[in-house]
């Protein structure tokens, strides 16, 4: 009976050892390559989810760079096969140069300003619409249009494009001396309505707070017709290269 068990252990651990034996063996079996579709993946999850600058090109703010040469240059490249865009992205150019970039992920919109002195171009990427405007009697959606910060009758200004429904309109918000902020939103662009020294007849003034922080404006007041509302990101914008009439 002693030789009978001895004899079932050996043979078990000699089973054992050829099971061992075996899944060794098949664990040195080359492994099937990823599927195409799986690869395909792996290229889509490396791509950036939002869009990101030219490589080389210097950044000049928290979302501002520049490069030498003209604007133009920076367009085609966005619009190349190559371009630092999320994958399955549709670029669209607007009247202002502007483009934005609908992605699976959501919208981006790139703003450009030739600084044709220094020789180069600026450009900012918006991670979100740099407008945002509530103005009695006029329908604005959220856009992606050029904001300019800068010196208006010698007071500190911001002066926007409004895309409207009636057309193209320009808001300007500024504080004179000791006085509450106006806001004045006239229709004509920029460069026409900030030369105005008057609002037209149509034209919406408005008077009340506003805060401008980080680049950040944003503006609360009442006008004759009712509440104002502007949100609004300062960009790179032409207006500021263009010499004074």
């Amino acid at each position: 009976m002693i030789r009978s068990l001895r004899a079932f252990a050996i043979g078990v651990v000699a089973l054992t050892g050829s099971s061992v034996a075996l899944a060794g063996s098949a664990s040195t079996q080359p492994q099937p390559l990823p599927s195409a579709e799986a690869l395909a993946a792996l290229v889509a999850l490396a791509l950036p989810s939002h869009v990101l600058p030219t490589p080389g090109d210097q950044q000049i703010g928290d979302h501002r760079w520049s490069r030498p040469g003209t604007c133009d240059v920076v367009r085609a490249g966005y619009h190349a096969s190559d371009a630092p865009v999320p994958g399955g992205s549709t670029l669209t150019d607007d009247v202002f140069g502007t483009i934005t970039i609908q992605s699976p992920y959501g919208v981006n919109g790139i703003l450009f300003e030739e600084q044709t002195i220094a020789g180069r171009c600026v450009y900012s990427i918006e991670r979100s619409p740099t407008v945002r405007a509530s103005v009695p009697g006029l329908v604005i959606a959220d856009q992606f249009s050029p904001v300019a910060c800068t010196t208006l009758l010698g007071f500190d200004a911001t002066i926007l494009t409004l895309i409207t429904d009636r057309g193209e309109w320009t808001a300007f918000v500024v504080q004179p001396e000791g006085e509450a902020f106006t806001a004045g939103i006239a229709p004509g662009p920029k460069d026409v309505v900030s030369r105005l020294s008057d609002l037209p007849p149509e034209g919406i003034e408005a008077h009340g707070d506003a805060t401008l922080m980080n680049d950040h404006l944003s503006f609360v007041g009442t006008s004759a017709l009712g509440p104002v509302t502007i949100e609004a990101s300062c960009t790179p914008d032409q207006l500021l290269q263009e010499p004074p009439s």
